[in-house]
């Protein structure tokens, strides 16, 4: 058993972070993402909210300070307003981890999801 690591962290998540390496990305996103058409591989995290699973996840996992943007958030939906709501939460307390944000579109895919 480890010692130090969120509970919020699952086995199979640990595994994926040890496994990426430059250039990997991990999307994390709602229950309400296509994931299963977007992922090669997808780790659930139900019950967990977003930010603090992000939190969690930057105690254990670098940034690419190389990389133009280390962290990306979906664009929202117009008149989302829950969505908005979640996007300002994480920009204001996470966004020091990165030197900026990128707002992309739907439609990538990614090599690991975890669905919160």
């Amino acid at each position: 058993m480890l010692i130090g690591i969120s509970k919020r962290i699952s086995p199979e998540l640990i595994k994926i972070l040890m496994e990426m390496g430059h250039g990997d990305e991990l999307a994390l996103a709602d229950g309400n993402f296509p994931a299963a058409s977007h992922a090669q591989r997808l780790i659930r995290c139900d019950g967990h909210s977003l930010p603090e699973l992000l939190d969690d996840i930057l105690q254990l996992f670098p940034l690419d300070r190389n990389a133009e943007h280390s962290i990306a958030l979906m664009k929202v939906d117009p008149g989302d307003p829950v969505e908005h709501r979640r996007h300002s939460g994480i920009k204001q307390s996470r966004m020091p981890h990165s030197r900026s944000c990128l707002i992309t579109t739907r439609g990538k895919l990614f090599k690991s999801i975890a669905i919160i």
